[in-house]
C-alpha cells in the first residue's frame, strides 16, 4: 500500500497470520485482538488471547467480552498456558473457550461458555499493514504490529437466542518483546467506517518520559500518516474509564482528519501486568461519515502499584454474565 506523500507502508503476507515460534525473550509474547459491533443489532464483542510463553512458566491474557440485546458477557483472566493451547494454526485458551484460527485464507474466531456462544468469520478491507512501521523502519512503539479495518459474520448466542451478525471492526495482531512497564498511559483510538474508509491512531506515555504519537487514515489502497495526533477522552470521575472523547489528526495531505467518539454502553475494564486497560464500544462520527470503534485509555502513573476497585456505575469490571436493563 502507497503512502500519500510518497513511500511504502510495511504490508506483512498471509503467512503472518499464523503463530509465529516464541523468541528466546523471557516478554515475547503473540498477540490477537478483535473489536467488532453491529450497530443495526446493538451487538458486538472484543477479544483478546495473548500468549506468554516465557513468563512464570508460561502465562496468556484471557480477554473474551459478548454484548448483546440480551446483556453483557465479561471474563478477563490471566490463565497458565496449556500444551493445548498453541496450534500451527492458532491460538487459544480456557480449555477452548475462546479461539483464534487461520486456515490460509480466513480467520475465524469462536467462543464456547456456558449460555455464550459464538462463531465469527473475518473478511479483511485492506491488506495487513503495520502503521508502526515507515519505510521498513521499526518505531519505539511494539515489535511487529498489525491493524486492519474489516467485516465481521457469523452467530451470537446469548440466553438461547441466536443472533446473525454483520459487523464491521479493526483487529491487531502482534509478535515479539513487549515491554508492559514502560507504558504509563495510553491511547488506542480506531475506527472503520466503510471497506473504504478507516483510520488508525497510537499515543503512549513511557516511564522514560517519551510522550509518543501515530496515526494514520486508510483510504482505498492509500495510508496517510498524520503529521499531528491529538487525543481528548472524556474521563468519568473514577479517574479510570472513558465515555469517548475526540481524536484529531493533520494529515501529511494538509486536510484535518477529526473523529469524535459517543460510547454505546459503559466501558469494559480489563487488567493485565498491573494496567487498567479500559475499551468503550463506541458510535463514530468523521464529518457526514458515521462508523463504529473503540475508544481505549489507560493512565498507570502509579506503576502497577493499586488495581482501583470502584468505577463509574455500569462499568464492567467484574467476570460474569450480566443481563440487560428493561
Amino acid at each position: 500500500m502507497d503512502i500519500i506523500g510518497g513511500g511504502k507502508i510495511h504490508v506483512y503476507p498471509p503467512e503472518d497470520e499464523y503463530p509465529h515460534k516464541p523468541g528466546p525473550e523471557w516478554n515475547w509474547q503473540e498477540s490477537f485482538v478483535l473489536h467488532f459491533w453491529d450497530a443495526q443489532q446493538g451487538l458486538g464483542g472484543y477479544f483478546r488471547i495473548g500468549h506468554e510463553p516465557n513468563y512464570n512458566g508460561g502465562t496468556l491474557a484471557f480477554w473474551s467480552y459478548i454484548v448483546s440485546p440480551d446483556g453483557v458477557f465479561r471474563r478477563c483472566e490471566d490463565l497458565p498456558l496449556g500444551a493445548n493451547d498453541f496450534s500451527k494454526t492458532g491460538l487459544s485458551g480456557g480449555n477452548g473457550a475462546l479461539k483464534y484460527e487461520f486456515d490460509g485464507k480466513q480467520i475465524k474466531w469462536t467462543v464456547n461458555e456456558p449460555g455464550v456462544k459464538a462463531e465469527l468469520f473475518i473478511e479483511d478491507f485492506h491488506p495487513a499493514v503495520d502503521g508502526n512501521r515507515k519505510e521498513g523502519k521499526l518505531s519505539d512503539f511494539s515489535a511487529q504490529h498489525v491493524e486492519v479495518a474489516l467485516g465481521v459474520t457469523g452467530t451470537i448466542t446469548t440466553q438461547g437466542n441466536t443472533y446473525k451478525v454483520n459487523a464491521m471492526g479493526i483487529r491487531d495482531h502482534g509478535w515479539g518483546v513487549r515491554q508492559w512497564d514502560t507504558m504509563l498511559s495510553h491511547r488506542w483510538n480506531v475506527g472503520v467506517f466503510d471497506r473504504e474508509h478507516s483510520f488508525c491512531a497510537v499515543t503512549m506515555l513511557t516511564r522514560t518520559d517519551v510522550l509518543a504519537k501515530i496515526g494514520w487514515v486508510v483510504r482505498g489502497d492509500k495510508v496517510l500518516y498524520a503529521s499531528e495526533v491529538d487525543i481528548a477522552a472524556v474521563i468519568e470521575c473514577d479517574g479510570t474509564t472513558n465515555r469517548g472523547g475526540t481524536l484529531r489528526m493533520n494529515l501529511v495531505t494538509g486536510e484535518i482528519f477529526e473523529a469524535k467518539y459517543e460510547h454505546f454502553m459503559p466501558s469494559i475494564v480489563s487488567t493485565i501486568h498491573g494496567l487498567v486497560c479500559v475499551d468503550s464500544f463506541s458510535k463514530v462520527t468523521w464529518g457526514n461519515r458515521v462508523g463504529v470503534g473503540c475508544f481505549e485509555t489507560s493512565a498507570n502513573i502509579q506503576r502497577g502499584t493499586h488495581i482501583p476497585q470502584i468505577y463509574e456505575k455500569g462499568t464492567f469490571y467484574t467476570n460474569g454474565w450480566f443481563p440487560a436493563r428493561a
